[in-house]
């Protein structure tokens, strides 16, 4: 990222509802600030909802799952439609616009789990936004699905990503707090007591 770089000429677009939302009511008017050089760089984090929030009616006992398993082929090529508008319509607002997209990975949610269908339908989609990022010079991929799926294989806590490895694990992290003596314990665990008691502090 340049150092010079106007944080007043970014824009993020993040998509709390469906990606056709964003097409909708986003778009155009960013898509206009990009064509008068009011927006140079562009953030578009989108598409998850639209697996996310069928889910809720899977999760709510009102949409069968073997139901939302069949939509999900319709659910990923509109996701995938709907991004592509984006930034396709961006690339054409201005020849100075740059885009940065990412993968989606939301792999470890609970609903997620029990779901094997979406497995596909994300690399599906993810292959999508792996695409536009190759089609033009003027678009960067964030491969969070990738990273993800990096760090889930990586074994301990040393971590590599960026070029470097990270730990995660702080090796010294307390070694200088005084360990509390059985007595300490006692008194605390009195004095939590009398305050749930007492509704106060203890005198």
């Amino acid at each position: 990222m340049p150092r010079d770089l106007d944080f007043k000429r970014e824009k993020r677009v993040r998509s709390r509802v469906h990606s056709f939302d964003m097409v909708r009511s986003q778009l155009p008017g960013l898509a206009a600030q990009v064509a008068r050089g009011q927006v140079k760089n562009v953030v578009i984090l989108d598409g998850a909802n639209d697996f996310l929030l069928p889910l809720k009616a899977v999760e709510a006992g009102t949409l069968e799952p073997a139901a939302y398993a069949a939509a999900l082929p319709g659910i990923t090529a509109q996701a995938g439609a709907n991004l592509t508008t984006a930034v396709t319509t961006l690339l054409a607002s201005s020849p100075h616009v740059r885009l940065v997209i990412s993968t989606i990975d939301i792999s470890n949610l609970p609903i997620v789990r029990s779901l094997t269908a979406l497995s596909p339908a994300f690399g599906s989609y993810n292959g999508v936004i792996r695409g536009l990022a190759s089609s033009s010079p003027r678009v960067a991929l964030v491969d969070l699905a990738a990273i993800n799926q990096q760090l889930g294989q990586v074994p301990g806590a040393s971590v590599p990503f960026g070029g470097t490895t990270i730990n995660a694990f702080n090796d010294h992290f307390g070694t200088a707090v005084r360990p509390l003596s059985p007595a300490e314990i006692v008194r605390y665990a009195a004095r939590v007591q009398y305050r749930i008691r007492h509704n106060g502090p203890r005198a």
